[in-house]
């Protein structure tokens, strides 16, 4: 059997399939794009998130006032090292909101207060202003401090979950429009499978013996040409050879057409099983077939049509109980390669070879 054509095997089909496929590869790459510019969106949120839980982590009580002088110091250099963070995160894009805003001013103002605090701390003595007011006006401090940085991370947090629901929300919609566009594409693929099938199938039956499933007239002739042509190119021999089921007529006149069908049916099927996938087997009308073998010389094509001789006298028909045998003659010719010889020419030789098989006695191979 000769193999089957696969799907999209040709370039404009290739071109077809991946017009086909783009759009799902367009839509992959604008979510991948998407996906990016949320990441980034979201970037800033998270920056200001971490910033802000390490600061809340940090004590908030102000007592002992004779050690805080060196805390206030810590706390005024850590303030303005936030303050530089902060602004940082708040130039970013995504974080401009008046929110946002009030919230650093708020902290840019408390800066001072800290500083005049530890001044007061550390030029004045403890007896000149009570601890108690110090003490105070410290955790007072603290807690504006802290209170500016919860607002602050629970905004942050908000806008990052809002972020992380933005982005699974996107995810479900480009996983849908991604599914609908992979069916679409996976059906219009199935639809061009069945027409380039069905194109497919038509060209083939332009091409093949309805009823034996062997080339035709038409293949035979094209392919033959191909095979002349690769011959003298490549001075390589090619034989041909006429094949004639003998006293077919008188099956047709005496058993019926039905039985002359399976009878050129089977041979049919005998030559594909005995001749190579190189070879080209064709039903040329009626009960004549032809069998072109390239780079075959005349040797080895009179043993090929030998085996097809033998094949064909060993299978019978039983009809109402009676068996019914037949035979076959072949005429033979073939070129040594490098003679440029025409289909016509070698057709007609193999034609007289037949002639002579049949006028000395049938079922035998004869070489013209």
């Amino acid at each position: 059997m000769k193999p089957t054509t696969p799907l999209f095997s040709s370039a404009r089909q290739r071109c077809i399939l991946l017009g086909l496929i783009f759009p799902l590869l367009a839509l992959m790459a604008l979510a991948l794009i998407l996906l990016f510019w949320i990441d980034q969106q979201k970037a800033p949120e998270d920056e200001l998130l971490n910033f802000t839980g390490k600061v809340l982590t940090e004590p908030q009580s102000f007592s002992n006032v004779g050690n805080q002088p060196q805390r206030l110091y810590r706390l005024e250099r850590q303030l303005t090292q936030q303050r530089y963070i902060l602004d940082y995160l708040l130039g970013l894009d995504g974080l401009q909101t008046p929110t946002y805003r009030n919230i650093s001013s708020d902290l840019q103002r408390l800066a001072p207060q800290v500083a005049e605090l530890r001044e007061i701390l550390m030029e004045r003595p403890p007896s000149q202003v009570p601890a108690e007011e110090l003490e105070r006006r410290g955790n007072g401090l603290l807690e504006r401090l802290g209170q500016l940085y919860r607002t602050l991370h629970s905004r942050a947090l908000e806008a990052s979950q809002g972020y992380q629901e933005q982005l699974s929300d996107l995810i479900k919609a480009l996983a849908s429009i991604g599914l609908a566009i992979l069916l679409t594409t996976i059906g219009v693929i199935l639809i061009f499978e069945r027409v380039l099938r069905r194109q497919s199938g038509l060209h083939r039956l332009t091409l093949t013996d309805e009823l034996t499933r062997l080339n035709n007239r038409r293949a035979l002739l094209n392919k033959s040409e191909q095979a002349l042509l690769l011959a003298h190119r490549y001075k390589r021999p090619l034989s041909l050879a006429l094949l004639d089921i003998d006293y077919f007529k008188r099956i047709n006149d005496r058993y019926g057409h039905p039985l002359g069908d399976q009878v050129l049916r089977q041979f049919g099927q005998t030559l594909s099983e005995l001749i190579r996938e190189s070879d080209v087997a064709a039903r040329v009308g009626g009960e004549e077939f032809c069998v072109v073998m390239p780079d075959t010389n005349l040797e080895g094509a009179t043993r090929l049509c030998e085996r097809i001789r033998e094949g064909v006298t060993e299978f019978g028909f039983v009809h109402k109980g009676e068996i019914i045998s037949i035979t076959v003659s072949i005429g033979l010719t073939h070129t040594p390669g490098g003679d440029k010889v025409s289909f016509d020419t070698l057709y007609d030789r193999a034609d007289q070879a037949l002639y002579l098989a049949k006028h000395n006695g049938r079922n035998r191979v004869e070489v013209g």
